[in-house]
């Protein structure tokens, strides 16, 4: 029985020396007017995010930003982070994790807020890791996910939205968007 546990122990410390992080990025981003996350006008932002999901990560930052100073009324702006490549079987973990944060400014007759989002099923549900109207320091998330899922159904959502009719405006910085997948 010994000698058994004995040649158990370092076939599992092996094991675990050998585990290896893959990491992926997404390829892509795009406006989107859905799901709906704002109040007041729709405005297309038109600002590409690459950088928040290249290789250099966190070195390199793209800001997402929305000023309503002299609308009318409020303003909100969307953008989808998509393009992980397909990934099949059961891993040892699979982390999504994203470097962001937010900031803006308002006055007495308007206000802004800013959302960050994540979904794990191709865009139907999202989970919130950030929304508010004050703004939130450089912070780095870790989420843990399922160790069976494919990667290709992670969608990141950033929402800006401008409300009232002061002058006000948002912008979320993201620095890195990723999956390390270890096995």
């Amino acid at each position: 029985m010994k000698i058994s546990s004995i040649f158990y122990f370092p076939v599992l410390l092996a094991s675990l020396a050998s585990a290896q992080v893959i990491t992926y990025r997404p390829s892509s981003d795009a406006d989107s007017r859905l799901p709906f996350c704002g109040a007041g006008t729709y405005q297309a932002s038109g600002q590409p995010q690459d950088s928040a999901y290249d290789t250099l990560g966190s070195d390199t930052s793209a800001t997402f930003a929305l000023d309503q100073s002299g609308a009318a009324s409020g303003l909100w702006q969307q953008r989808i982070v998509t393009g992980f490549p397909p990934t099949s079987g059961t891993h040892q973990s699979v982390v999504l994790v994203v470097d962001s944060s937010a900031s803006g400014y308002e006055d007495s007759q308007s206000s802004f807020s800013s959302k960050l989002a994540y979904s794990t099923d191709g865009g139907s549900t999202y989970k919130t890791l950030h929304s508010t109207g004050f703004g939130w320091f450089r912070t780095v998330d870790q989420i843990t996910l399922a160790p069976d899922l494919d990667i290709s159904n992670i969608r990141i959502l950033m929402c800006d939205r401008a409300i009232g009719h002061g002058a006000s405006g948002v912008e979320i910085d993201v620095a890195d968007i990723r999956v390390d997948i270890t096995n």
